[in-house]
């Protein structure tokens, strides 16, 4: 087994995963060995003390420690990264207090260089956040960017989720070791990630999770991606802290624009918008900032999209511009052909055919249409037997195709 890589493991495991006395100590010595002989003759470099349980893991533990979790990972399929591995985040290196190791499980051949964006947002949000989250990862994704969320219940799997139904990939950072199965409310979504993407932590992988492990966790969110994207947050919302790690990271920061500025469920939002975060009201406004550095690793659609320009078609065209009709009877006519056109291309008949959709699609717009009255998502999802958190993915999906409407308290009919 490689040397540094079980030493790295051995001060992990003294120091704590996320300690910048670790990667401190590493850097100062020039090696993991080198810097964890050195602690254990009395002879390091680092003047900070150890605390008593760091002292209590130096003189209890051994290299075997180490090989037990390397061991470990090689059984699992778990592939522990060096901070001098080629496939490490180039872009994590930067940062203060970077992880010297990180274990990944997954896809990880695109996870040195990947533009990534970071999702961030609150585990109780409303339906507008929701629908943002799934739209702009979905987006995103498509136009080639990697998005990073944290795996928690709410904006962070529907971030995940929805990129990988976009085809796109999707990274995981977690507060805990990756054979911890938290929290229990997205476990079914673990292979969905790791087959489009990656779990990553920097904790060994039986690390249980604790209200100290998951702080650390936010400045990997942050900076292993050129920016960060607040969906909602109030104004004591832990979002803030990865919107911290990102701002002195040099990161760039974005802020959701809230559907209500008097709804202090987005207190946070606005606070950062305030302060310089940059507004989000669709993908363009970040896909702007990044498509002209970042275009031969984006797709055909950022290209698409980019070149489209804010503003398209004659939304913003005055009625001077407009050609005027002398003939009345022609304009009572084109009235009638709009109506008729709306009627029979818009309104589904009873002999719609949704044999073409996907087929979670297909049982949803089955469900609907049966029903003959709004549904609310909660039921769809109940009678489908499906998770919430993909019935809204889909149901944004189908509503933005035109073969569903959302309607007032999350319904949706057609």
């Amino acid at each position: 087994m490689d040397k540094e890589l079980l030493y790295t493991i051995l001060l992990s495991l003294i120091y704590g995963p996320s300690s910048f006395s670790m990667y401190n100590s590493i850097n100062l010595h020039k090696g993991a060995e080198n810097a964890y002989m050195a602690l254990k003759e009395g002879t390091s470099e680092i003047k900070k003390p150890l605390t008593a349980n760091q002292k209590n893991n130096l003189n209890k533990l051994d290299i075997s420690d180490a090989e037990k979790i390397a061991e470990k990972c090689i059984k699992e399929n778990i592939i522990p990264l060096l901070i001098s591995d080629i496939r490490y985040p180039q872009r994590l290196r930067e940062i203060y207090n970077p992880p010297s190791l990180l274990y990944c499980k997954g896809d990880i051949s695109e996870l040195a260089d990947s533009p990534c964006i970071a999702m961030v947002g609150t585990r109780n949000p409303s339906q507008y956040s929701l629908k943002l989250a799934s739209a702009l990862s979905k987006g995103l994704a498509s136009c080639g960017f990697g998005i990073v969320s944290g795996f928690a219940v709410g904006i962070d799997i529907i971030s995940h989720i929805s990129a990988v139904t976009a085809g796109g990939k999707t990274y995981a950072v977690i507060g805990c070791g990756i054979n911890y199965n938290y929290p229990k409310e997205n476990i079914c979504f673990r292979d969905h990630i790791t087959e489009n993407g990656a779990i990553i932590s920097e904790y060994p992988p039986d690390y249980p999770p604790s209200s100290f492990s998951f702080p650390p966790r936010n400045r990997i969110l942050s900076g292993m991606s050129l920016g960060t994207v607040v969906i909602e947050a109030a104004l004591k919302s832990g979002s803030l802290i990865t919107a911290n790690h990102a701002n002195d990271q040099n990161r760039d920061l974005f802020a959701v624009t809230p559907c209500n500025v008097f709804d202090l469920r987005y207190g946070g939002n606005i606070s950062l918008i305030r302060d310089g975060a940059i507004p989000v009201m669709g993908i363009k406004d970040i896909l702007y900032e990044y498509y002209p550095e970042y275009k031969d690793k984006l797709t055909a659609k950022a290209a698409e999209i980019y070149s489209s320009g804010f503003i398209t078609g004659n939304v913003y065209k005055s009625s001077a511009d407009q050609p005027v009709s002398e003939d009345t009877n022609n304009t009572a006519a084109s009235s009638e052909d709009i109506s008729r056109t709306v009627t029979t291309e818009t309104v589904p008949d009873d002999e719609t055919d949704f044999s073409e959709l996907p087929e979670k699609q297909r049982l949803i717009a089955e469900i609907i249409k049966k029903a003959e009255h709004p549904v609310l998502a909660d039921e769809i999802a109940e009678e489908a037997g499906l998770e919430i958190s993909e019935t809204l993915s889909l149901l944004t999906d189908m509503e933005i195709d035109g073969i569903v409407t959302g309607g007032a308290g999350n319904t949706y009919y057609m």
